[in-house]
């Protein structure tokens, strides 16, 4: 089966310019908005979703869910597990912790493993990014069944969910940016989450409707150029326009996010000339590798900033950056190894508790 490289390319561009941005605990010389790039992870999420829906064998919500946890499930616990970790040595070292603060440590950061923290529940954050994590999970839960039943809602409500949601945001706090505020029910991230998903939604529904036009050589060109334009500008903002010159929050937050929603419309449509979509083996297995390597970094480089802070409170910042590099990416290698074993114990354990016949029921 064909695969659309250009989703992995974009969440570990992504996923690379939210680890810069995190750097400003040490310099405020970090791009600013790189932290829109959580929201093109949920419309990325919102895309594929409705992609599954309209193209696959039809699944239950609870078989989608299912699926959506056994991805994301085995590295955050692992993240989970080694930040916290991290954390208690480096207390232990400074603040002289012991064994109940660990087990706090390791209890209250149960609720952000499974998701919570977002409904309200008093999550100890290691990974410092798993809010993401959540606010998808619960978005999904409650967007998948709307439009399992009713798919006409990608084209107009969702895109109306989204824009009320993001302008509520804005309105109401001047800004988009907002995680852990509480809005009543619920965080204002798990409402990011939604909006999100929302309008990944509505960019299948533009995108198949513009695959689905003729565009003579000019147009397709013209396309490209504006898709390409939209990418390479907005990205470089996120790199070189320095957050002590352009704040975070601003008006200009909106207008990029559009831009970034135009950009995805026109990459996922695949009309224009940047589109790889392969069913060479090699690609695929260097995509999937950057998708998964996407998450890795995403949850594993923001708990290393704040240990390498701690330490190293005096060093220059730029060694302190280059030290946390360094971290990072032994962070995401330890990742990645201890989700191998945490599956394959998991197997282990699955074999011994439950009947093969049991298991082919599941």
């Amino acid at each position: 089966m064909a695969r659309n490289v250009n989703i992995d390319i974009l969440r570990f561009v992504c996923a690379l310019l939210v680890v810069h941005l995190h750097s400003i605990k040490f310099t405020t010389r970090v791009g600013a908005w790189a932290w829109l790039c959580v929201e093109v992870f949920f419309m990325i999420t919102g895309y594929l979703m409705l992609s599954s829906i309209l193209n696959k064998k039809p699944r239950t919500t609870a078989e989608f869910m299912k699926a959506k946890i056994k991805t994301y499930l085995p590295y955050l616990i692992a993240a989970e597990l080694i930040s916290i970790t991290a954390y208690c040595v480096v207390y232990t070292d400074l603040h002289g912790w012991g064994f109940s603060e660990y087990f706090f440590a390791f209890s209250q950061s149960v609720w952000e493993v499974l998701g919570l923290q977002m409904i309200g529940y008093p999550a100890w954050c290691g990974t410092g990014t798993a809010w993401y994590i959540s606010s998808m999970i619960f978005g999904l839960a409650i967007i998948y069944p709307v439009l399992k039943k009713w798919p006409e809602f990608a084209t107009v409500g969702a895109p109306v969910v989204s824009v009320m949601i993001y302008g509520y945001l804005y309105y109401a706090y001047g800004t988009i940016c907002v995680i852990d505020t509480w809005v009543g029910f619920v965080t204002a991230g798990l409402l990011r989450g939604i909006a999100g998903i929302c309008l990944g939604t509505f960019v299948y529904v533009c995108a198949d409707r513009l695959r689905k036009v003729k565009l003579t050589r000019a147009g397709t060109n013209l396309l490209t150029f504006v898709e390409v334009y939209i990418f390479a500008s907005v990205f470089l903002a996120m790199v070189f326009i320095d957050a002590d010159t352009k704040n975070f929050f601003n008006g200009y937050e909106l207008t990029i996010l559009t831009l970034l929603w135009i950009g995805l419309i026109i990459t996922f449509s695949e009309v224009s000339r940047t589109h790889i979509r392969t069913e060479n083996s090699l690609v695929q297995r260097i995509s999937g590798a950057l998708g998964t390597g996407s998450l890795i970094l995403y949850l594993n480089h923001n708990y290393v900033y704040f240990i390498v802070g701690m330490l190293y409170p005096d060093m220059d910042p730029t060694m302190q950056i280059m030290y946390s590099a360094v971290f990072i990416v032994v962070a995401c290698i330890l990742c990645y190894v201890v989700t191998k074993l945490l599956v394959r114990l998991a197997r282990v354990v699955r074999d011994v508790l439950i009947e093969p016949s049991s298991k082919s029921v599941q």
